[in-house]
């Protein structure tokens, strides 16, 4: 019986001497762990906060000049040095462009150059398209985390606006250039039905942004 007890005390002991061991080990490498790593790096949500806030001159019917200059200054302001913060300039530039372009339409004077401007207007969209994709496969890259690259990224629904109202735009340019009146007619009719709600959320892109990558 003796010999028993002292091998329960001994055993107890040693567990209690692991998990004191066990314990401070743990409490060591929470203390001195490295902090997880940010969403986004300091300079790189410094430099896209004011272009995410001029952007939202973009959800506009009827935009200030002076609102949109100051939109298309600070995009052009962000590093081409800085992997990330180019490709996003390169996105945001191309935006600017097709947006600029898409209000110079309804004030074209002559068939020419309403086709010139519906031509140019689909060939602006195509490249805000080209580059917000480029702009995606950069975020995926550099970007860890997964709510601040989402709040960042160009989604789907961007990216089929852009499409449907290229679609739209080239057929109507058709349309003004061998079409009847009524054809034209019907074609701006289509042309403006088209949905561009996707288009009209920079709002909720700042706030996405400043949610979860700052």
């Amino acid at each position: 019986m003796i010999l028993l007890a002292a091998m329960r005390t001994t055993v107890m002991t040693l567990l209690m001497s692991m998990g004191l061991v066990l314990g401070a080990g743990t409490a060591s490498g929470q203390g001195t762990g490295a902090p997880p790593p940010l969403p986004l790096a300091g300079e790189r949500a410094a430099a896209l906060d004011p272009v995410l806030e001029a952007a939202l001159i973009l959800d506009a019917t009827k935009p200030a000049p002076a609102k949109l200059a100051r939109f298309n200054k600070a995009c052009l302001k962000l590093s081409t040095t800085d992997e990330l913060l180019r490709s996003f300039r390169s996105a945001c530039r191309a935006e600017g462009d097709a947006f600029t372009a898409g209000l110079r339409l309804p004030s074209c004077k002559s068939s020419d150059r309403c086709r010139a401007r519906l031509h140019r207007y689909a060939a602006n969209l195509a490249t805000q398209a080209d580059k917000s994709r480029r702009l995606n496969a950069k975020l995926k890259l550099i970007v860890p985390g997964y709510d601040c690259r989402s709040a960042l990224r160009i989604t789907q629904g961007v990216l089929g606006a852009l499409s449907r109202l290229r679609a739209g735009a080239l057929k109507l340019e058709a349309a003004v250039r061998s079409g009847t009146a009524k054809q034209v007619a019907d074609g701006v009719a289509r042309f403006y039905a088209i949905d561009r709600s996707p288009l009209l959320d920079h709002r909720g892109r700042l706030d996405r942004f400043r949610a979860a990558c700052v």
